[in-house]
């Protein structure tokens, strides 16, 4: 694969959907929270139809609607903006503050964002957007709308899926590439999440991209992995919970060379997809001697503390809840 790999003052996503942002902290490439991450921005076009106005329509508490689907394995309402069609799915909680509370947090969220956005573009030399494309954008029509407003400051990256393809990339004029490669998950239950495949994003970004200053961040959850290698002593990784976290954690696992895991889901989820030598099918079988117990679901955590606990596991010494709030779509 040819290289065109250069050195950014700062990388951004421009959705559509949290692939590109989730993968640019995986591979500690992503410079701060941009204002595309963690929403659904379907069409590109509305993007760069906005910038000249500095997206002042976007995510307006007034335009937005409840989704008519709406995801009860997730603690946040699913909105809609009427204007633009952007979908937030993890911005308006369903406890807590009131539903008109939670729309203007979004957009006061959104505003910060886009003024942070605009202001890392500014006062860089050169910035890389990198799209996730959905259908076929118009990725010229964005370049023109930028160097309006931002003349020879931004470089744009388009990821394409190409089922079973390895990663190719070409260039379509001087700031615009396009990148062609399999774009769905390489998890072990092969199912499309947002995470994206984990490796053909890391061959896609370390051949492209580097930053010039790139922070010293630690790798993802370091501090949780490294509480679970104090605590695990001789015994086996059990992975409680086959959610949609699950694939985030097996890769999270497989990085640091737990490869030897075992994995258990009270409602036997997803059991026909997996190795049935990785299954634990008793909860009868699950003991604290035996296994160090990773909670990867965020759903019914008290009725799983209170089983865990009737187990045996009664602390971090023997099981932790791997995700807690704002880990993840920050």
């Amino acid at each position: 694969m040819k290289s065109f790999k250069q050195a950014y003052d700062n990388i951004f996503s421009l959705g559509y959907n949290c692939s590109a942002a989730y993968q640019l902290r995986e591979n500690n490439l992503r410079t701060t929270s941009g204002p595309f991450d963690w929403i659904g921005v379907d069409d590109l076009s509305i993007i760069a139809d906005n910038l000249e106005n500095s997206f002042s329509k976007f995510l307006l508490p007034e335009n937005m609607v409840m989704d008519e689907q709406q995801n009860d394995e997730i603690d946040y309402y699913t909105v809609i903006d009427t204007i633009t069609g952007i979908k937030s799915i993890h911005d308006v909680p369903k406890f807590g503050a009131s539903i008109t509370d939670g729309l203007n947090e979004l957009n006061a969220k959104f505003r910060r964002r886009v003024n942070r956005f605009f202001d890392y573009i500014q006062n860089g030399n050169k910035t890389l957007l990198i799209r996730r494309m959905k259908k076929q954008d118009d990725l010229l029509h964005l370049s023109k709308s930028l160097s309006q407003r931002f003349p020879g400051k931004c470089v744009i990256l388009g990821v394409k899926h190409a089922k079973n393809e390895p990663v190719l990339i070409k260039q379509i004029q001087d700031d615009v590439f396009l990148a062609t490669m399999d774009c769905d998950s390489d998890n072990l239950l092969k199912i499309e999440n947002f995470t994206g495949h984990f490796q053909n994003w890391k061959n896609l970004l370390h051949s492209f991209c580097e930053l010039k200053n790139p922070a010293l961040l630690p790798p993802m959850h370091h501090e949780r992995i490294q509480m679970i290698k104090e605590n695990i002593q001789s015994r086996k990784l059990l992975i409680w919970g086959l959610a949609d976290e699950f694939p985030i954690l097996e890769h999270c696992f497989r990085q640091c060379g737990w490869n030897d895991f075992v994995v258990f889901d009270r409602k036997k989820a997803h059991y026909d997809k997996l190795p049935k030598e990785i299954i634990v099918d008793e909860l009868s079988l699950i003991h604290k001697d035996k296994y160090y117990i990773v909670v990867s679901c965020k759903k019914y955590k008290e009725e799983t503390v209170d089983m865990l606990r009737r187990l045996g596991f009664q602390n971090t010494e023997d099981y932790l809840y791997f995700f807690k709030e704002n880990t993840i779509f920050n």
